[in-house]
């Protein structure tokens, strides 16, 4: 596996996935690919490289991404040509997308997540994965989103960046959020109306599952202070916000 990434790719795309199965992680680095459910894609699937994100299953880089591969070519193929001998698996007829991939590079210093987040994927780029140095560095946005994001920190409030909803096969991607005891809060920065899901609008959906959204437009958010007030209030108002803890998804079993 090379150690070494070229700088001038820095603004080449990357997807950040999870890797949870030594199994395979031999077949990415025996066969050279990786696999992801049609059904459960992001919407942003096209990328220069993966990036891995390890779970505890690796125990001596466990919550860590260390590694990164070039990917080469996508195919759309059923899961029990991926997996012949799991020919029995309730999902062995579905489809796949099998992302193919060259040599493994390791990262200089790997992207621990230094409080455990509810990660799926992770659209960035080569140069903020090689400067990260935690998994919130990851995430792209609006640069009023990161500043308002340091100012929750800086307020002792825990608020998770790139935070991704699903509602059936639909995902929703809040540029914030925080975690309550009673319900969470949703924030938005600079956002477009968000869509709608069978007819129903996000907002909807998350107040039906105990959300508060708050939608911060750019003249709003020239006052940091304020839009800390409206948060501030709203997390109380949903019993405080709860330490952020570990709830990984892979979905491509």
């Amino acid at each position: 596996m090379a150690d070494w990434a070229p700088q001038e790719e820095n603004e080449q795309r990357v997807l950040v996935v999870i890797m949870n199965s030594p199994r395979d992680f031999a077949l990415l680095q025996g066969q050279g690919w990786y696999r992801i459910p049609v059904a459960r894609a992001p919407r942003q699937l096209a990328a220069d490289f993966l990036a891995f994100y390890q779970t505890r299953a690796f125990p001596e880089e466990r919550w860590t991404i260390a590694y990164y591969a070039p990917v080469q070519r996508y195919q759309i193929v059923r899961r029990v040509d991926l997996l012949p001998n799991e020919a029995d698996h309730p999902r062995a007829g579905d489809t796949y997308y099998k992302i193919e991939v060259g040599p493994l590079h390791r990262l200089p210093k790997p992207v621990p997540s230094a409080k455990l987040r509810r990660i799926t994927f992770i659209p960035t780029t080569l140069g903020r994965l090689l400067r990260a140095q935690d998994i919130s560095d990851l995430w792209e946005g609006p640069p009023s989103a990161r500043m308002l994001w340091e100012a929750l920190q800086a307020a002792g409030i825990e608020a998770e960046r790139g935070y991704e909803l699903r509602e059936g096969r639909a995902s929703y991607r809040l540029d914030l959020a925080v975690i309550c005891q009673r319900g969470s809060v949703g924030i938005e920065c600079e956002a477009e109306a968000p869509p709608s899901v069978a007819g129903a609008p996000w907002p909807t959906i998350l107040a039906a599952r105990g959300w508060s959204l708050l939608r911060f437009g750019p003249q709003e958010l020239d006052d940091l202070d304020a839009c800390l007030r409206q948060v501030r209030q709203q997390v109380q108002q949903h019993g405080g916000a709860r330490p952020v803890v570990s709830t990984l998804r892979d979905s491509r079993r």
